[in-house]
């Protein structure tokens, strides 16, 4: 019986793809890509290898441990940036986690799982790495900003939850006034005439004024904001302060008296 080698290279696509499919995705990409081969580099960067992306190890008793500085390193050089694109979840522990977000950004990134909080192992704490993850989590996108960008459409968003801030609620208020105050008759027809007399009275002026409306109370906002932010918020802090004092001399004087107590 004849033997013969058969190079990797030399299977085609479809078979080669089952055996890495085979493989932990961030093997594949750590031996394979940016080697030297066009055909593989393109293989290894499709959606099956790159969606999703985990730094984080796991042993057979579910213990959890970081992956070694060679492969993070040669992740954050030669790796991410020709991949961040494609990645959507992203699998990190405390220790390399601030390296590998900081070093390019996700644009359609959906999923950040976070691991390994072990004090012993990252010098930042839990506040401060979710503070980087959400430094480097991407900027929400909507259908409807893309496509009004297509077509150069400018979206004016207005308040929530904020009535007197949003003038299409102002304005909607001033049409219902409108309508209850003159439908004397009550029949559907009326309420469709009023309708349209309401909305060809809106002129310049009218439509200007709802805007000054709003600019008042936001105005109004902003003051009362630096109030509290100048005058109250210091007067709440030295209050906590002195309950802190004031529970410590309590703390004290309990314990004296429960010396008292027993000697008593």
């Amino acid at each position: 019986m004849n033997q013969s080698n058969v190079d990797l290279l030399d299977l085609p696509n479809e078979i080669l793809l089952i055996i890495l499919k085979k493989l932990d995705n961030k093997d594949v990409l750590y031996s394979l890509l940016d080697v030297d081969n066009q055909r593989l580099d393109i293989i290894v960067q499709e959606n099956i290898f790159t969606n999703t992306l985990n730094s984080v190890l796991t042993t057979f008793t579910d213990d959890i441990s970081s992956v070694s500085d060679t492969i993070v390193d040669r992740f954050c050089i030669n790796i991410l940036s020709r991949i961040h694109h494609n990645i959507k979840s992203l699998i990190v522990n405390s220790v390399s986690m601030e390296r590998i977000l900081l070093v390019t950004d996700y644009p359609n990134l959906t999923e950040l799982k976070l691991f390994s909080f072990n004090e012993h192992e990252s010098s930042l704490t839990k506040v401060e790495l979710l503070e980087i993850a959400v430094k480097c989590a991407p900027s929400r996108r909507y259908k409807v900003d893309e496509a009004a960008k297509r077509f150069d459409v400018k979206i004016l968003r207005l308040s929530v939850r904020h009535c007197v801030l949003n003038l299409v609620e102002l304005a909607w208020a001033g049409f219902k006034n409108y309508i209850r105050n003159n439908n004397t008759n009550f029949r559907l027809v009326d309420v469709h005439n009023l309708a349209i007399e309401c909305l060809a009275a809106i002129d310049k002026p009218l439509s200007t004024s709802y805007f000054q409306h709003a600019k008042k109370y936001e105005d109004r906002f902003k003051e009362a904001d630096k109030y509290v932010q100048e005058m109250v918020d210091p007067i709440l802090d030295e209050s906590d302060d002195d309950d802190e004092i004031f529970d410590d001399n309590s703390s004290d004087d309990g314990s004296l008296d429960d010396s008292e107590e027993t000697d008593a």
